[in-house]
């Protein structure tokens, strides 16, 4: 699906892409949390940033700083954020390919 979502931008289009993740979480929280969203009748999982890599971002460039978490992802200096295991998302920014 991602796939064909890409294959459908113009080459050069950027895309803003998250996905929820229990990398930096306790994986019987993080589990729960999954559940219980599925249960309201959610299609909902994590994945790990490899899984996401492979899933989402394949064959487009990373714009700096990368595949982080969300609350990483280009920070106000000075200014307080929320911990990684706090957001529980990686967010990325990717250009595909200029032809």
């Amino acid at each position: 699906i991602v796939a064909t979502l890409v294959d459908a931008l113009p080459s050069g289009s950027y895309l803003v892409i998250s996905h929820a993740t229990a990398d930096y979480s306790d994986q019987t929280v993080a589990g729960e949390a999954v559940k219980s969203v599925q249960q309201r009748g959610v299609p909902f999982q994590t994945r790990s940033a490899k899984e996401f890599t492979e899933l989402a971002l394949g064959g487009l460039r990373l714009v700096e700083p990368g595949l982080v978490p969300v609350s990483e992802w280009r920070p106000e200096p000075g200014r307080p954020r929320p911990a990684p295991q706090d957001v529980g998302y990686y967010g990325a920014v990717a250009r595909k390919r200029v032809r």
